[in-house]
């Protein structure tokens, strides 16, 4: 906290202030991001990898033994290191499965690279989205039936391509675009394939090669849509892009259905030419143009570098170093990662075994109990939405389960064992050899825990209950309120509810549009970013709709509770429970970042900046103002407010 800070001017100030002055960026790290939430996510990896250096066989169930052959593995540096030769070769040889990676196979033959068989066998390591992503969804109009979806790969935007090309915050690796790259030797890649291959690469045929790499990348890039990027649009021109696999006959670059079907099959699957697929019908159609400008030799080499690069992580210190821009220092996160991936429900009992407070579920329960009553009386109250779409609003809500912490199979012993059963004869010298085994039986689990028991109650429900009602709020946004109770695709609004809903966001889009910030790059350029209204607006409406619910849920705790809340010790025993649950809000968004960074989260991100993420809900909300005794007109306490859920 800063109280030299007005609340009423800069609440973000008043409670973050302190906070960031002692958290500073590092200088010259462009992309540098510090913010409460990593902080506090880095406490919790750091706990838990003390603990896992620790652990050894002995001292584990035998159901945790490939998470901790799997750690222990990824940090002996020093084992992979010698074990170089091996890994190199396996890797080799996978090269020659997708086809070989000309760079550093003088004997190539184009004769003998298939551009399906790459793609089928590239889906075997999960890195199916080099060129085109296939991916088996759910049918948005019934989620009970499962299409295939042919999409491009970037996933959120170009920023975060997955393999050679990504930019990340957590290191340096010079984007390949950068022309002081070439064929020089200190192309980090040509390092890479140098040592891949044993022997020097010629600089001339590097230069060519990675000329072409360049071009293809851009003109993919290029090609882009926003499909996977943007939900609305996707739903708006879902029923018009799903087609039969017959029509996507007319792209000869790439026979879909029988990569299709080399896909499926490893599942027992198979589709036909009259089957239904969702399809990026632009990207796919600039693909095809792609594909055919580029030689056989430029889309293997594209192949085989991100394939590597995937790959050569998991093996030598130098390989790590030159793929990944981390070094030794951080390889205790590095592999966590790692296993979070490969075991998040091994991981998961784990923390649970050794970490987590499990008492901490049943407050979480109460919590979200005093929510969903809070949310429920908001659309009783609701003065907007016409009687037919509240009914239906309520038993959208009424539907809603919860899902806390972690699966029930997580303490069937049997079960974990039998899941994990691919692991059985893993070591702790085979690296590489796992994670290729993990990449062959992904699976998509996601794990989260809260895990803050002190101060109980108001500031659980200031922090942990606005994001539980963020997530809740979702459901009601401008994308979930256009899917039923059960997932589908459904326009349960009226057209009247629906305008007065569009009028209501469109108050939000204004509103965040006002925020504009000077971001100065390289110490001598300013630019003036303006925050994009539209592409945040869905989180928006979620921070908002969040932080509402979640004070109304406060009030109803308070009652129910207010002989039990405890006292806080020190500073914070002048502030009434309620300014403490604004403040326990506002602190989870505390951060600091680089201008770079910011300018990345301006472009891209579908959040607004954290210190927007602060000022402008609580500025919504009367009851702020209220609190803090903000003067009308001032900041924190504006006459035009923007309400939609509240």
């Amino acid at each position: 906290m800063n109280p030299k800070v007005d609340p009423c001017d800069n609440f973000y100030q008043y409670s973050c202030g302190n906070w960031i002055k002692n958290h500073q960026i590092i200088p010259k790290q462009l992309t540098n991001d510090l913010s409460n939430i990593e902080e506090l996510q880095s406490d919790l990896i750091n706990t838990v990898t003390m603990r896992l250096d620790k652990s050894s066989l002995k001292s584990v169930p035998k159901y945790t033994e490939p998470l901790i052959k799997l750690y222990k593995g990824c940090t002996n540096i020093a084992i992979r290191d010698s074990f170089e030769k091996r890994d190199f070769n396996i890797i080799r040889d996978i090269l020659k499965q997708v086809g070989g990676w000309p760079l550093i196979d003088e004997h190539w033959d184009e004769k003998q690279f298939n551009i399906e068989s790459a793609l089928i066998e590239l889906n075997k390591f999960s890195l199916f989205d080099v060129i085109i992503s296939v991916e088996v969804n759910a049918d948005l109009n019934n989620n009970t039936k499962h299409i295939v979806w042919l999409l491009n790969p970037f996933k959120q935007s170009s920023l975060n391509y997955q393999g050679i090309y990504r930019m990340s915050k957590k290191h340096d690796i010079k984007a390949p675009m950068r022309a002081n790259y070439t064929g020089s030797s200190e192309n980090p890649y040509k390092q890479m394939a140098e040592l891949l291959k044993g022997s020097p690469i010629s600089s001339i045929v590097f230069q060519k090669d990675w000329a072409e790499l360049q071009e293809m990348y851009t003109k993919l890039q290029s090609i882009a849509t926003k499909i996977t990027s943007n939900k609305i649009y996707l739903i708006k021109i879902y029923n018009k892009s799903k087609i039969l696999v017959k029509d996507l006959q007319k792209y000869s670059a790439i026979d879909y259905l029988n990569v299709i079907n080399g896909i499926l099959a490893a599942d027992g699957h198979q589709i036909n030419k009259n089957s239904v697929v969702f399809v990026d019908s632009g990207y796919l159609d600039n693909l095809d143009i792609i594909l055919k400008r580029f030689s056989k030799r430029t889309i293997a080499n594209f192949i085989g570098m991100n394939l590597v690069i995937i790959l050569a992580k998991f093996t030598t210190n130098k390989m790590m170093s030159l793929t990944t821009g981390r070094t030794v220092d951080s390889l205790n996160q590095i592999c966590f990662s790692y296993v979070s991936q490969v075991f998040p429900d091994l991981l998961g009992r784990y923390y649970l075994d050794n970490v987590f407070d499990i008492s901490v579920i049943e407050d979480i329960k109460n919590f979200i109990r005093s929510i969903k009553k809070a949310f429920h009386q908001l659309l009783v109250e609701n003065r907007w939405l016409d009687e037919p779409t509240k009914a239906y609003a309520i038993k959208k809500l009424s539907a809603i389960t919860s899902y806390i912490s972690f699966p029930d199979y997580i303490f069937n012993v049997i079960q974990l064992i039998q899941y994990h059963k691919a692991f059985n004869n893993i070591s702790e010298d085979s690296f590489l050899s796992t994670m290729i085994t993990a990449l062959r039986n992904q699976r998509s689990v996601n794990s989260r825990a809260l895990n803050n028991q002190e101060p109980k109650g108001v500031l659980n429900l200031g922090a942990i209950g606005a994001i539980i009602s963020h997530e809740l709020t979702h459901a009601f946004d401008n994308l979930g309120s256009l899917f039923n109770e059960n997932g589908n695709l459904d326009n349960w609004f009226s057209d009247q509810s629906r305008q007065a809903f569009n009028d209501r966001t469109k108050c939000f889009v204004d509103q965040y549009n006002k925020f504009k910030y000077n971001i100065t790059i390289n110490d001598n350029t300013t630019n003036i970013n303006q925050l994009n209204g539209l592409q945040t607006l869905a989180e928006n409406i979620a921070d908002n709709g969040g932080v509402r619910i979640a004070y109304r849920a406060f009030e109803l705790y308070k009652n129910e509770y207010m002989g039990q809340l405890e006292k806080l010790p020190g500073q914070l025993v002048g502030y009434s429970l309620d300014k403490l649950f604004f403040l326990s809000y506002a602190n989870i968004w505390c951060s600091n970042k680089s201008s770079q960074a910011l300018a990345i989260q301006l472009a891209t991100d579908r959040h607004s900046p954290e210190n927007v993420r602060v000022i402008q809900p609580l500025a919504n909300m009367y009851q702020f103002a209220q609190v803090f005794k903000c003067k009308p007109g001032s900041r924190m306490a504006p006459k035009n407010r923007c309400v939609l859920w509240g």
